[in-house]
């Protein structure tokens, strides 16, 4: 498969490919899922193909959920509340059943070891490969005719998508990125819009515009306090550079790490770092822009 360079004209194009969903072996999360391809060279038209990384047990890549940022579930051995629901829906709504993991009081983030069916048809709508090895895409039970295609999706085809069922359930936060099309942004804000209106889930507990950390303990465990988990993320990085001997805020840590990501906040044209959105007084955290409204712009 050799390299495709993705353009504007073709960022509302996405390869259809079918194949089966899997979680034996695998570590499911809210929005992660083992696929295992009918033909890997379907991915060969797919923008940064040439970073896929299947597993050489099974031929499965791990997808990443276009649109959609489910609680964390063992970001550095590190749990959000929320986590675990969001993982089980996920897998409740894919229909595997009977999921035994290797620790079967489910206390540690361990694997799955078998589940009912093993696997479970299904198709992914992809137009990209994240630095990781990840195809990004929106994930769909069943088959589809439209097999090996390239096409436009329209907003009422996402409908049926795993990715727009976590947003509509309140058991996803939105993320969207430059990369995704307009239209499909504005379709997944209005049901994290409704999700939130209706406190469903993660909206009953989310903090992220206030919030008070002094160290991990009080973002990650299951009595802790619920934020956006991008910002989870680096907030748990920041601390454990702390740990090893960094000093300043968390906002000064972003500026010198290179995950000072770049944003561009609903109705404006201009682009913003997530340091100037951020505003710290002692253990005292605001995020001065409803995570709903912000489009991440791709590296």
């Amino acid at each position: 498969m050799s390299p495709k360079t993705k353009t504007i004209e073709t960022q509302n194009s996405y390869k259809i490919i079918s194949g089966s969903l899997t979680i034996i072996g695998k570590y499911p999360t809210g929005d992660t899922l083992g696929f295992i391809p009918n033909d890997m060279e379907a991915f060969g038209e797919v923008y940064r193909n040439h970073l896929l990384m299947p597993s050489p047990r099974d031929g499965s890549v791990s997808l990443r959920f276009e649109g959609i940022d489910s609680p964390e579930y063992n970001y550095t051995s590190h749990n959000q509340i929320f986590s675990k629901q969001a993982r089980d829906y996920l897998l409740e709504q894919s229909q595997f059943g009977n999921v035994l993991f290797k620790n079967a009081n489910d206390s540690d983030y361990t694997p799955v070891i078998s589940s009912k069916p093993e696997k479970i048809k299904a198709y992914i709508a992809c137009n990209g490969i994240d630095p990781h090895g990840n195809p990004i895409c929106y994930v769909f039970r069943g088959t589809s005719k439209k097999d090996g295609q390239v096409l436009s999706l329209t907003p009422n085809e996402l409908k049926n998508s795993l990715n727009y069922k976590m947003l509509e359930e309140g058991l996803a936060y939105l993320l969207t990125y430059s990369s995704m099309p307009a239209s499909h942004i504005d379709f997944f804000r209005a049901a994290a819009i409704r999700a939130k209106s209706l406190r469903k889930n993660i909206w009953s507990a989310d903090t992220t515009s206030f919030f008070n950390v002094t160290d991990k303990s009080s973002i990650a465990g299951e009595s802790s306090q619920l934020i956006y988990p991008k910002l989870f993320r680096r907030f748990i990085d920041y601390y454990n550079d702390k740990s090893k001997g960094f000093e300043g805020a968390l906002s000064d840590w972003l500026k010198i790490s290179n995950k000072d990501d770049m944003v561009l906040p609903y109705g404006s044209s201009k682009e913003v770092s997530i340091s100037s959105i951020i505003k710290q007084r002692s253990s005292t955290t605001w995020f001065r822009t409803d995570t709903n409204y912000l489009v991440f712009i791709e590296r």
